[in-house]
């Protein structure tokens, strides 16, 4: 503006800089406008249009994921199921692919990594705690405490503590928010996208909300954000028309496993942004990649016997109430049947 002197060009790197200021007040206003709006419903025929924007963030996630789990009949199904509204309508209008070549109509799911990363200061402050809690519980003066539940806690504990500080946390991004539908109809053309937004964190993080570790910063922690990191948990199924079977395996014990011993539909993992990116399209996290990468390490599936990606069908997203685990679920139509005594 010149102010007292007279008014100059900007330099380039002050007009860079500038660009940069206008660019990120921009997508603050325009965040800001999508967060005070309200997602609606319209019915037309044969269509379901999600009008205007609606607030996705973490906070509404948690809201609703506070709210009691599914019930089929009389069976608690342990789980819940978001978005909402994806399951109030036709279930064979909305199978996700996960390709960007499908023609006009076909509903397809995005995973979208935003730059939201966990406040560092927590996440110092959760480590010290960590270690103040195992350094006070192995003291002598503890001896005569419940040793049973003591171990075990310090066990717990020493885990995620580990984890965080000196094995290593693989970066396994976490839910940064509710799943998306947007639905459009410009020119007789319907689009579909399931949109699913994540944010950097860490498998360590995770297992604080999996294993209950509850101090003042976990609980603060988990009140503001989705610790869990997203897995992918996929059916197999194979055979024709007339008889289709989906496989199941049994889940083997061990420090990792979340649900040892208990039978699980197909296969299942977190996914991981730099294993499962796209071959086609590199600069995206690819949910088909992950459900293939956990069907062939999982099953024992060889690589070349899994089909390719429009054989593979998204759901939505599903939180499991015991842990508050969240997977994006899927199936895939295999023609393959693997060995059931190889499964890992």
């Amino acid at each position: 503006m010149g102010g007292r002197g007279p008014k100059t060009e900007l330099s380039i790197d002050l007009e860079l800089l500038l660009c940069e200021i206008l660019f990120h007040q921009a997508a603050d206003a325009i965040r800001s406008t999508l967060s005070t709006r309200t997602g609606t419903f319209s019915e037309e025929p044969g269509l379901t249009v999600l009008v205007g924007g609606a607030d996705f963030g973490e906070a509404r996630f948690l809201e609703k994921a506070a709210g009691a789990p599914l019930l089929l009949g009389a069976l608690d199904l342990q789980a819940q199921f978001f978005p909402g509204a994806l399951w109030n309508v036709d279930r064979r209008r909305y199978l996700f692919r996960d390709d960007l070549e499908v023609g006009p109509g076909t509903p397809t799911v995005r995973l979208e990594l935003q730059q939201s990363s966990l406040p560092e200061s927590l996440l110092s402050a959760l480590i010290q705690e960590l270690s103040e809690m195992v350094r006070r519980e192995e003291q002598p003066q503890n001896e005569g405490a419940d040793q049973g539940r003591l171990s075990a806690n310090v066990s717990v504990v020493r885990e995620v503590y580990t984890r965080l500080t000196r094995e290593g946390s693989n970066a396994y991004p976490r839910l940064a928010g509710e799943p998306q539908l947007l639905e459009t109809r410009e020119d007789n053309v319907h689009e579909c996208v399931l949109r699913i937004p994540l944010a950097p964190s860490r498998y360590g993080i995770a297992l604080v909300t999996e294993r209950g570790i509850d101090t003042p910063t976990s609980r603060e922690l988990k009140k503001s954000y989705i610790l869990n990191s997203l897995a992918v948990r996929i059916a197999y199924v194979i055979g024709d028309t007339g008889k289709r079977v989906v496989e199941f395996h049994l889940r083997k014990g061990g420090a990792n496993a979340t649900y040892g011993d208990s039978w699980d539909v197909g296969a299942a993992g977190y996914i991981d942004p730099k294993r499962h990116r796209d071959p086609e399209w590199i600069e995206r996290i690819s949910p088909w990649q992950a459900a293939m990468y956990e069907l062939s390490e999982e099953l024992r599936i060889p690589s070349h016997e899994l089909p390719y990606r429009e054989h593979y069908y998204f759901f939505g997203v599903g939180r499991n109430w015991p842990t508050g685990q969240v997977d994006l679920l899927g199936m895939c139509d295999g023609h393959f049947a693997p060995d059931p005594l190889s499964a890992s």
